[in-house]
């Protein structure tokens, strides 16, 4: 049987708009997952930055989405791609539907950029 837990706390959760049985996780382990949660194995997939290219990766980075903690995540309105962020300054916009790293950098943040709280 597959393990398809997170090995660390989770740091934040998202239901998508688009279907209301999928919701995304974000863990201290540098792992991202969608979750069905009308399944008993309910785990879709974990998102992986490298997008399966384990030439390119370490063994480590696999089925990872940052190279650190990720600490935040939110679908697009129409739930079509799904933005993480991580302790590794970096941000990713993931296809929802196939898992995929789209490579796309969404704002082309800078170094030292922090998320700040309003509420």
């Amino acid at each position: 049987m597959i393990d398809r837990r997170h090995r660390q706390e989770v740091l934040a959760v998202s239901w998508s708009p688009r279907y209301e049985y999928i919701l995304a996780t974000a863990s201290a382990d540098s792992r991202v997952k969608l979750w069905d949660v009308r399944r008993a194995s309910a785990c879709l997939v974990t998102l992986d930055q490298h997008n399966g290219e384990k030439s390119k990766a370490s063994s480590e980075a696999a089925n990872t989405a940052h190279n650190g903690r990720v600490n935040g995540l939110c679908f697009t309105s129409d739930g079509l791609h799904l933005l993480t962020i991580g302790t590794d300054d970096r941000m990713r916009l993931w296809n929802s539907s196939s898992g995929e790293n789209t490579l796309i950098s969404p704002f082309g943040l800078k170094k030292g950029f922090r998320w700040v709280s309003l509420g």
